[in-house]
């Protein structure tokens, strides 16, 4: 199911119709501002397509006590052989007890390059997300299209050891207030064993998703069943001003999903321009 949608009513149809296709599933969304754009980490943004997890957590172990005059107390794990955490053990990471997970989530909130993937519990979340930049005429002088991603239960469940692996980091953090207000979950890509080392490392989001739809297409192959894990809804750029304008009836704004100053003037300026681009 690839569709595209004009409104806010016409997408939430959409989402009831998957709902229903799978009643016994809960749901992950993440919303992109570009139908063409792939998910990537902003550590995959930043040009870091592979790092070994020693590497990366070493080097902003260093980031903490600048971090902490800030009033935070973020606890330094750096001992005389690096940083306190085997990474070279598969199972710890395979079984998702990663280590120092409310501070990546601080460092993602405040733009530093993570791992971590945002998504939301809430369809609506995706959707604002999806159409925030509706001023901006950025693909051949136009307003792109949008994509919502929907992320079924059994997304990521047949990932296999030696290969890209989807982890799915859960609600219940201790970091930003915004994690609460936007529903806020993650997901980690990874992979134990690369060019012959025995540790985990950090890889792109898209390994794991053609890994992903190869076993899909198997499993066609092999029982003539689909068995869908995800589904993409595209929103029409044109539309996107207006699904903002529903949305914020809906007291879904740049001000209530951030909760700050800068967030309140964001807000603010997305009614200007609604008003202004008439």
């Amino acid at each position: 199911m690839k569709k595209i949608v004009h409104s806010v009513i016409e997408y939430i149809e959409v989402i009831k119709e998957i709902r229903q296709r799978h009643e016994s599933s809960d749901f992950l969304f993440r919303g992109q501002g570009n139908s063409e754009w792939k998910i990537e980490s902003t550590l995959e943004r930043s040009g870091l397509f592979e790092i070994s997890f020693a590497k990366y957590y070493h080097d902003i172990d260093y980031l903490k006590p600048e971090i902490n005059s800030l009033g935070h107390s973020f606890q330094r794990k750096i001992v005389s052989t690096g940083y306190d955490f085997d990474f070279t053990k598969w199972r710890d990471i395979s079984f998702n007890h990663f280590p120092d997970l409310e501070f990546l989530a601080y460092l993602r909130h405040h733009g530093f390059p993570t791992p971590l993937i945002d998504v939301t519990q809430s369809e609506y979340v995706a959707l604002f997300f999806a159409c925030e930049s509706f001023g901006l005429k950025n693909c051949q002088n136009k307003i792109c299209n949008a994509k919502v991603f929907v992320l079924l239960d059994m997304f990521g469940s047949s990932s296999v050891s030696g290969h890209p692996e989807l982890h799915k980091i859960g609600h219940y953090l201790e970091t930003d207030k915004r994690h609460i207000a936007q529903q806020s979950e993650y997901l980690i890509t990874a992979q134990y064993g690369m060019a012959d080392k025995r540790e985990w490392f950090f890889v792109p989001f898209e390994s794991f998703m053609q890994q992903e739809q190869s076993i899909e297409e198997a499993v066609i192959e092999n029982s003539g069943e689909q068995e869908q894990s995800y589904y993409e809804i595209e929103i029409d750029g044109n539309s996107k001003k207006d699904i903002m304008a529903e949305l914020a009836r809906m007291n879904i704004n740049h001000y209530t999903l951030y909760l700050s100053e800068d967030a309140l003037v964001q807000k603010l300026k997305h009614e200007f321009l609604r008003n202004v681009l008439k």
